[in-house]
């Protein structure tokens, strides 16, 4: 069995990283030993994080997307995901550590830049407020250290992630916040501001708490089609789509909503 080693480290402006290997596997840790990224480097698109894999239940709610914005790159992951799978869709990532993102390119095999992909180096809520693009799926996996930042929690920045949704498009943010109080503050306004079309669910294991938001209410499905639906797209993306169908289920109360 190979064993774990320490391949490089790094102190950007806004970053300190290392990176380490464990077999096939290229592991990207921030701050105090944060994993924010891992990429298999012989199936770079498989999601090995299960709060990534966890974050694609908004692809159950939403027709194929066309564009998507990320918001937040580390190793890339999402990147090789979408590629792979949603080879004809434009992806722009848009991340404010130029330096991580050349470190990135080298180390962690993230993609370079093409006609279907692009980098913007900028602050992921001046982007929002100064971007006049619509999408059909945006990401959010913004940190600062090992909490989400306060702006992502604030009703201004809710308004302009709608605004920045095509009319079937559909928000998914990788949180962590420090406490139970704040997060139902914060999604009782993200209900309000996306008029219900909401889901929340936590991730068995991990702190991390995902939501989704859909700028517009779906067509109305009984339970057996997103099953019929999760195994399906399980079957090409490789993740637990059923697992996610149920916990959602259980978390979200039906008639309240998506469901």
């Amino acid at each position: 069995m190979a064993s774990t080693a320490s391949i490089f480290k790094l102190r950007t402006a806004y970053n300190q990283i290392s990176i380490q290997q464990d077999g096939d596997l290229l592991n990207l840790y921030a701050g105090e030993g944060v994993r924010q990224s891992a990429i298999n480097l012989k199936s770079p698109h498989k999601l090995e994080l299960k709060n990534l894999s966890h974050l694609m239940g908004i692809l159950l709610f939403l027709p194929k997307p066309r564009n998507i914005l990320l918001l937040g790159t580390a190793g890339g992951s999402l990147i090789h995901f979408f590629r792979k799978h949603y080879p004809q869709c434009l992806i722009t990532a848009v991340d404010i550590d130029a330096e991580l993102l050349r470190v990135m390119h080298q180390k962690m095999a993230l993609p370079e830049s093409d006609a279907r992909l692009s980098y913007v180096i900028d602050d992921a809520l001046h982007y929002l407020e100064h971007c006049d693009q619509v999408f059909d799926l945006i990401i959010s996996d913004v940190f600062i250290g090992n909490r989400s930042p306060l702006w992502l929690l604030e009703i201004n920045s809710m308004k302009q992630f709608r605004d920045r949704l095509s009319e079937q498009g559909g928000l998914a943010c990788n949180l962590l916040i420090n406490s139970e109080h704040q997060f139902k503050q914060y999604y009782r306004e993200l209900r309000r501001i996306f008029n219900r079309q909401t889901l929340s669910l936590s991730v068995v294991g991990l702190e991390n708490t995902l939501t989704y938001a859909l700028r517009n209410q779906p067509t109305q499905r009984e339970m057996t089609w997103y099953m019929q639906r999760a195994v399906e797209l399980s079957e090409v993306h490789e993740i637990p789509y059923l697992e996610i169908l149920s916990t959602i289920y259980t978390i979200n109360p039906g008639g309240q909503g998506i469901l």
